[in-house]
């Protein structure tokens, strides 16, 4: 499961880098073409793939944001109508809650299945934990299920990815780690995908390159998760493996704006029979039904 912060399908025109700029890899996931332009339920289809445009504002005022968002996409509850409103950055209690109760990769564990989270931290506490007060979703999720968290070890050792992918971001920071290559990040994943059932990784430089505005930042974002992805579903066998990428709301999909917005995201789907495809995106209209059409799927 690949979610991928801020990417939404917007319109098909020069402010959409999805539609100007050359993505080989994310059209291969999307049906075989670019998604910009596809309307709300639209499809796309390809003999390997297919995308349905889904929905992330549940009709709830204002601009979807992330911790709600994410909440949606890793719970399969509604979230931002749960809780009234549209909640970003980091999960409110009540959004805590509703990701120590139900998410993804506790719903695999508590059936007996092998799931992970494929980021890496840089910095964990002697119980292994983050660091810090302020947790992301998919750290809430994480711990809720009870999954060990990667470090800066396990990226070393070729068993975990960073956020930025190649770790070029995470060295500048003053980081001992490797830089590798999107196509190596891949081969890493790839490996930890083939011990597990369930594998989930978060890529957010999509939304943090969407924020800035800047088109040369969003075509280099958009790149690096291209080529990762590209290298990634060449490794991987279409009959054994499934590939879904989602997101939690639009940006960087629309250069006149800096901030999200209510577009609707893909939910893509890659590998298995193309009447299991189907069954997954007929049932999905918002992205609270990403995570419920993958367990109906797999379990």
């Amino acid at each position: 499961m690949l979610f991928v912060d801020g990417l939404g399908i917007g319109k098909r025109d020069g402010s959409n880098p999805l539609h100007f700029g050359d993505y080989p890899g994310l059209r291969r996931l999307a049906g075989g073409v670019s998604p910009a332009g596809l309307e709300p339920g639209g499809v796309a289809r390809s003999d390997e793939a297919c995308l349905v445009a889904v929905d992330a504002t549940f009709g709830v005022p204002g601009l979807p944001q992330s911790a709600s968002g994410q909440t949606a996409l890793l719970s399969g509850e509604k979230a931002p109508l749960i809780v009234g409103r549209h909640v970003n950055a980091f999960p409110t209690r009540a959004l805590r809650t509703i990701l120590a109760e139900r998410n993804i990769l506790k719903h695999f564990v508590d059936r007996g299945f092998r799931a992970t989270f494929l980021n890496a931290y840089r910095r964990l506490d002697e119980n292994g934990r983050p660091l810090g007060k302020r947790l992301s979703c998919t750290t809430v999720a994480t711990m809720a299920a009870g999954v060990d968290f990667r470090t800066l070890d396990s990226l070393r050792q070729g068993t975990a990815v960073l956020h930025d992918i190649t770790g070029e971001n995470v060295k500048a920071q003053g980081f001992d780690v490797p830089v590798r290559t999107p196509g190596e990040a891949a081969r890493a994943a790839a490996g930890v995908i083939a011990a597990n059932d369930l594998t989930l990784f978060e890529y957010f430089i999509t939304d943090i390159a969407g924020h800035s505005g800047d088109a040369a930042k969003c075509a280099e974002a958009l790149g690096r998760l291209d080529k990762f992805v590209s290298c990634l579903l060449d490794d991987l066998d279409p009959d054994d493996t499934l590939v879904v990428l989602s997101s939690d709301h639009g940006n960087i999909e629309d250069l006149t704006t800096r901030s999200h917005t209510r577009n609707p995201v893909p939910f893509a789907i890659w590998g298995g029979r193309p009447e299991l495809r189907e069954r997954m995106v007929s049932a999905t209209t918002d992205i609270a039904g990403v995570p419920l059409a993958i367990q109906d799927a797999v379990i």
